[in-house]
């Protein structure tokens, strides 16, 4: 039995082989070593070369080697003592070898996950079968060449980087009937039938390799991209001839599936403008999930290297398979060579039928946003393109699908507009003006705008963009259609003029009172190129533009004071606006009377003039609209182009009563939110945004006193209900929440002693209640509540006292008490706070959403170890809603673990985030706050961060003078001291 055996002499003399029945063995000459059988085994099975290196003798250093059979079995024979065993790809195993050549046996292993420290070891790792993870060194930079994956392989970045190399051989499938010819060229990894590559958290940096693809998944194979960062990847040199045919130039990718991938997963990835890919992601078949990345078009150094292929870039380019394009930021991508083809952001040609949705992708500076091609029936015939649900198979379609990518999508500046759809790869028409060809449109986005309107007609305006222009000179036929029923059906509009070859907008009669869509219809004469030397054939398209809503106000007829209705109106003619101090007049007043009494006093704001004063005033203005008489509702009324432009300007909204003021920045109504929940080409200007500050309804009073009672509270104020309502044609959306504090003051009553005011008080529907912050303030000898919620509501203020029995003489004692007064922290059923005793993670989430007046219940449990009917649950799920909690790696939250001080400090500092307390920490600032404490090395590298901004911020102190202890367990007295620290830093208390 054994192999061959490989040695190095060095000087232990001449071996013999002695030879005879059994095992051999090996003997060296007299005065060197005795070696003796070792049996070694490899698992997995492999064919590897064992060795150990020995120390002779005779002095010197030698090798023992033995390949393994393929049973993976290998005979060495080595000195008595400590050996190791070392073989590529597999652990080294070290052996006490004895002197009985029966007696040694030693299995090495290789393991499934590794860290490869540099280059030659990454090298050595994805080319061991066995190892399915490798984990890379942060900070550090690798050297690598590229490879052919065929297993399931996980290479997690941890921030590191790896220099792109010579890549492999490998050949891009682009049809596999071979109607479109494969591509051949350098990949870098290649993902073959049978394996699966997962990389996260690297960047991918190549800056003189011409790479043909980063990445393509084969047949079989699948991809998993996460926080991947691509960096110099290119194709074609600069030095091409600019005249270079598309017929022989090179089209990269970044990513690329071939017609039979099986899945292709992207997220989180930078595609950014150091690249110059044709296509930064390609998908011909199988699933495809494209979200949340950053897409960037070549930089101007860079699109040369376009213009010697076709001189298209896309983001994202899909020929076949099911795919979902969500979330993703997309832009530069302006670069046109041919002009029957666009660039843009996103685009179809079905060599395969394409499955899609394009959802929440924002897209910008483009030359167009998203380009969708139905067919290509030449080609493949009868493969089509359905997106978000829409087969583009006819005009009718196109207007369907290109209205609801227009409304899904956050569209802005995108040169030839936001969509363009087109049937087929092979519709063109040839302008008239300059013979060159461009793509037959079937829809177009953007083409379409409202100019102005009075009661009786509307005006339009036509984009002047290149693709616009040139549809409208060849067309055969152009009109304006009109829909009152919200596109059911539609009717030729009246125009002011016949529309003709350099139209730039008409004006259309419209009856008062109503609200109608309009769209432009054009008929294109489009030319059908088929395959082969067939002639051209003609063809006729109906090319949609987007639609455009606009309301006909009936001419105003003057104030009016009802006698005999349900409700008595009273205009009190020009209503004042406050802006930076100035009282202006720019809105009308009217103060009706229900059939119950109840007065409503609305001040609708002028949107001609209140823009006008804003314009004069510059960005971040103030602007009060008083709403004064004593009604029980107080209303300010403005449009949403009228939000929207006090949202550019950072201007603060501010409804004032006589006893209430409601202060929000205007970008938190988010008026762009609102509209797309109204639907599609609403235009802002149709939309009433009502700001409301009113005394509860009789029940709702009910409700709050019951919940008083059920609480131990005493009402010291009156409830008051804020609302936003925002309406559109009878469909209403409410603004219920915000991303921001924002500040109610409501005067106290004269007679109340301010010092038994403890809190305002959220109360739901159903009677619940939650502590909301609150600080009582002195405005020129009047108090006021003032209270920070992120949340509308029915609010009250109330006395609610409390003292714990077992924290008198305690070092926490004023702030435990306030924080129980203020129901942020509770105590037992004795009327005890335990200050001494540790905190649960789940307690310790209850409490700082409580602390910050959070909604429990808010969001979605994404636990497995937190129950729905845990008590817990609601603020789990509020807390993680809010980006204050994570949990743990292993996707458990750990709801009854005792909590830590550097993990409340770590939760303490995303809720800074949320208050507002922006505070900036620096590296050097983390070596200095943590330095200072003899056991600040100890805290884990996630908290370091959280540790020195709570430092320093004081909001959090040592645990001594010179220890921040932060693997201990936190006290309930130090959290009670935490959070209000917390809210008086924020100023929420």
């Amino acid at each position: 039995m054994g192999k061959d055996v490989y040695i190095s002499t060095g000087n232990i003399g001449t071996v013999v082989m002695e030879s005879g029945a059994g095992t051999r063995s090996i003997k060296n000459s007299a005065g060197g070593d005795d070696v003796y059988l070792v049996n070694a085994t490899t698992s997995p099975v492999a064919a590897v070369a064992i060795q150990s290196a020995v120390s002779g003798i005779l002095g010197g250093t030698y090798t023992y080697r033995a390949v393994a059979e393929s049973d993976g079995t290998a005979c060495l024979w080595l000195p008595s003592g400590s050996q190791t065993l070392s073989a590529t790809g597999y652990q080294s195993e070290v052996v006490s070898v004895a002197q009985d050549d029966t007696q040694n046996t030693v299995t090495i292993t290789s393991p499934s996950v590794v860290t490869a420290h540099n280059s030659s070891e990454l090298v050595a790792y994805i080319a061991s079968p066995y190892i399915s993870t490798i984990n890379l060194v942060s900070g550090t930079t690798y050297d690598y060449d590229g490879a052919s994956v065929t297993r399931s392989l996980t290479i997690n970045g941890n921030g590191a980087t790896i220099n792109v190399g010579s890549g492999i051989d490998g050949v891009i499938v682009k049809m596999t009937s071979g109607a479109v010819p494969n591509a051949s060229g350098k990949v870098f990894f290649e993902i073959g039938t049978g394996g699966s590559l997962t990389m996260n958290h690297v960047t991918l940096h190549d800056d003189s390799t011409m790479i043909l693809s980063v990445y393509n998944v084969k047949s079989g194979g699948t991809l998993s991209l996460d926080s991947v960062v691509f960096d110099g990847f290119f194709a074609n040199t600069s030095t091409v001839a600019d005249t270079a045919s598309a017929n022989t130039c090179i089209n990269n990718f970044g990513v690329h599936a071939e017609p039979a991938a099986t899945s292709t997963t992207v997220t989180n990835c930078t595609l950014g403008s150091s690249n110059a890919f044709r296509n930064a992601v390609s998908i011909r078949g199988g699933t495809a999930a494209i979200t949340n990345n950053t897409f960037v078009g070549a930089s101007s150094s860079m699109a040369s290297r376009l213009n010697h292929s076709d001189g298209n870039e896309y983001a994202v380019y899909l020929y076949g398979g099911t795919s979902t394009v969500t979330g993703n930021t997309m832009s530069g991508y302006d670069n046109r060579f041919l002009l029957n083809y666009l660039t843009a952001a996103i685009s179809t040609a079905p060599y395969y039928d394409i499955t899609a949705t394009i959802t929440g992708n924002t897209v910008h500076d483009n030359m167009c946003g998203i380009n969708i091609v139905g067919a290509w029936h030449t080609l493949s015939s009868p493969a089509v393109a359905t997106i978000n649900g829409t087969a583009l198979t006819s005009s009718a379609n196109a207007f369907t699908l290109g209205q609801a990518l227009a409304a899904q999508n956050t569209l802005s500046s995108n040169a030839q507009g936001g969509v363009q759809l087109n049937l087929d790869q092979n519709d063109y028409y040839v302008d008239t003006r300059n013979t060159k060809e461009y793509g037959a449109p079937v829809y177009c986005s953007d083409f379409l705008s409202l100019a102005s309107k009075t009661t009786s007609s509307a005006t339009l305006s036509f984009s002047t963009c290149d693709s616009v222009l040139s549809y409208i000179a060849n067309q055969k036929s152009f009109i304006i259609q009109v829909s009152e029923d919200n596109g059911t059906t539609w009717t030729t509009a009246t125009t002011s003029a016949a529309l003709g070859t350099t139209s730039t907008g008409t004006t259309v009669t419209l009856a008062s009172g109503k609200t109608y869509l309009l769209r432009a219809v054009l008929t294109i004469a489009s030319k059908t190129r088929p395959a082969g030397s067939v002639a051209d054939v003609d063809a006729d398209l109906t090319c949609y533009s987007n639609a455009v809503s606009v309301t006909i106000t009936p001419p105003s007829t003057g104030g009016d004071t009802g006698s005999s209705g349900s409700t008595t109106t009273r205009t009190t003619g020009g209503a004042s606006v406050i802006v930076n101090g100035e009282t202006k007049t720019a809105g009308t007043s009217n103060t009706t009377t229900g059939t119950d009494g109840q007065t409503t006093t609305t001040v609708t704001v002028d949107t001609g003039k209140l823009k006008d004063i804003l314009e004069s005033q510059g960005s971040g203005a103030t602007v009060i609209i008083p709403v004064t008489g004593g009604s029980d509702i107080a209303a300010g009324v403005l449009t949403g182009d009228m939000v929207k432009s006090m949202e550019n300007q950072e201007a603060t909204l501010v409804i004032q009563t006589d006893s209430v003021t409601y202060t929000l920045p205007a970008s938190e109504i988010d008026i762009d939110a609102v509209s797309a929940q109204l639907g599609t080409d609403v235009s802002l200007s149709d939309i009433t945004v009502t700001v409301e500050i009113a005394e509860p309804s009789a029940d709702t009073v009910t409700v709050v006193e019951n919940a008083a009672e059920d609480g131990g509270f005493s009402i010291v104020v009156p409830a008051v209900d804020f609302t936003i309502s925002c309406t559109y044609h009878g469909q209403t959306v409410e603004v219920s929440s915000f991303n921001a504090y924002v500040e109610r003051m409501i005067a106290i009553p004269e007679g109340v002693d301010p010092a038994k005011i403890t809190t305002g008080v959220v109360v739901k529907p159903d009677g619940t209640t939650y502590h909301v912050p609150t600080q009582v303030v002195e405005i020129d000898g009047k108090y006021y509540a003032k209270i920070n919620s992120l949340t509308n509501s029915t609010y009250t203020v109330v006395w609610h006292p409390i003292e714990f029995t077992d924290v008198a003489g305690h070092w926490a004692k004023n702030a435990i008490n306030n924080m129980g007064s203020r129901m942020v922290v509770n105590g037992d059923e004795n009327g005890n706070y335990n200050p001494n005793n540790d905190m649960t993670r789940a307690e310790f989430a209850a409490t700082i959403v409580r602390a910050l007046g959070l909604a429990p219940g808010t969001g979605e449990n994404s636990f497995g170890d937190v129950a729905s009917s845990a008590w817990y649950c609601g603020y789990v799920q509020t807390a993680t809603h809010y980006g204050i909690i994570k949990g743990y790696d292993n996707g458990n939250f750990g709801p009854s673990d005792i909590i830590t001080r550097e993990q409340a400090m770590t939760m303490l500092a995303r809720a800074m985030k949320l208050t507002g307390l922006d505070v900036i920490v620096t590296d050097g600032d983390v070596s200095a706050l943590l330095g200072a404490y003899t056991d600040g090395a100890t805290a884990s590298a996630y908290a370091e961060g959280s540790i020195a901004l709570c430092l320093k911020t004081s909001i959090t102190s040592g645990t001594s003078t010179t220890t921040i202890s932060p693997k201990e367990y936190i006290t309930r007295a130090e959290v009670a001291v935490m959070v209000q620290r917390l809210l008086q830093k924020s100023e929420l208390i």
